[in-house]
């Protein structure tokens, strides 16, 4: 529960991955595909795989992020019994103070999206959350760039996210 509280409050931390922004556009990489324990995710050969504390899985280009947390189903007793549905509202009223968007549905897939402004480089970005239920936790993957590229990254983001896919399902 705690991981939920902190998700989205951590993320300040992403941002400074995204610091090196170069010019090359992830989208034009080759596709590459990428394990976290039982999640696997397509994206480019432009990410490299990472490591930040608090997330399950981290991948940085220079111009978009990716995070990955795994919320196992024995965090609480009968968090396993949440549907997908009941885990988004929980992670939306955990990080209301937040101001995130509304829990959406789109293309089978549950997300919410959300701004946040870095003071340590002054830059805002903007995030696509996506969650999914998988055989033994709930996994949040959040990609996200400079709010001022999102519109143009939003429809990459849904691709990459419609790819999630677990081994334990």
């Amino acid at each position: 529960m705690k991981k939920i509280a902190t998700s989205l409050t951590a993320i300040f931390l992403a941002c400074l991955l995204l610091a090196g922004c170069g010019s090359l556009d992830v989208r034009n990489a080759s596709e590459k595909q990428f394990t976290v324990e039982e999640a696997t995710l397509t994206l480019t050969s432009a990410f490299t795989q990472t490591t930040m504390d608090g997330y399950t899985g981290c991948f940085d280009s220079p111009t978009v992020a990716v995070l990955l947390l795994k919320e196992s189903f024995d965090l609480m007793d009968g968090f396993g019994d949440y549907s997908l549905e009941d885990y988004a509202q929980l992670v939306y009223q955990s990080n209301a103070s937040r101001n995130p968007g509304e829990v959406q549905q789109e293309n089978g897939l549950t997300y919410l999206e959300y701004e946040f402004h870095n003071d340590d480089d002054g830059k805002d970005y903007k995030y696509f959350t996506s969650m999914y239920k998988a055989g033994t936790a709930f996994w949040l993957v959040q990609f996200a760039c400079e709010t001022s590229k999102y519109d143009d990254y939003r429809p990459d983001f849904i691709r990459w996210a419609g790819t999630v896919t677990f081994s334990d399902m």
